[in-house]
């Protein structure tokens, strides 16, 4: 059976919608012919979240590097990525935790430098949704990194209405990583840190 298909810049004109800031992607080898369907579109995005692979699974998807290259020529930057592992069918693969990586969640922002090619006006209101998205997708210090850097160009208000919006709803686990880093800047805190993740890992076998 054959599916047809349309092109995001169509969709999005279908409902009038005249640009987006943020693109997520998770359709199993096909995120890059969506992204690169509508450069008119992705020219006005600021963050982009795709799932890519490093093995390629479906007939003609890229390895990741490929995607990422295509990105970074577009004017975007790999930020993080939360990578997954498939173990190999060894005679002991049941008794190990560790695998291939195969594919990772990928989240790239558009690079400062073409931010900041925009008006002053216009680059500031880049800033400040690049600020907001990496608080949505988890990445507390990027989203305060951000703000630290590019906080001249913002009004005092809307300085302010972020310095409120990154303190609310703090990570899981908040008080645990402060300790854990304080325990890691002590001169044995890394060896320290070290032995417990791995009586962590031997007690999970």
């Amino acid at each position: 059976d054959h599916v047809v298909c349309d092109t995001l810049e169509s969709l999005l004109l279908n409902q009038q919608v005249r640009s987006i800031d943020f693109i997520k992607t998770d359709l199993e080898g096909l995120d890059f012919e969506v992204l690169k369907s509508s450069p008119s579109v992705l020219e006005k995005v600021q963050v982009i979240v795709s799932e890519l692979r490093f093995q390629p699974f479906y007939e003609n998807e890229p390895f990741f590097h490929e995607v990422a290259s295509f990105l970074y020529a577009d004017g975007f930057e790999l930020i993080h990525l939360k990578p997954a592992y498939w173990k190999y069918r060894t005679t002991h693969w049941d008794q190990v935790r560790s695998g291939r990586t195969v594919y990772a969640d990928c989240i790239f922002f558009r690079r400062p430098e073409r931010v900041q090619q925009n008006t002053a006006e216009i680059a500031s209101a880049m800033f400040a949704k690049q600020i907001i998205l990496a608080k949505m997708v988890g990445l507390e210090n990027y989203d305060e990194f951000l703000l630290e850097q590019h906080c001249a160009n913002l009004t005092a208000e809307v300085r302010s209405e972020l310095q409120y919006f990154l303190l609310q709803n703090p990570t899981d686990g908040f008080f645990l990583v402060r300790i854990a880093n304080l325990i890691g800047r002590s001169p044995w805190g890394g060896i320290g840190l070290s032995l417990v993740c791995k009586a962590l890992k031997w007690m999970q076998r």
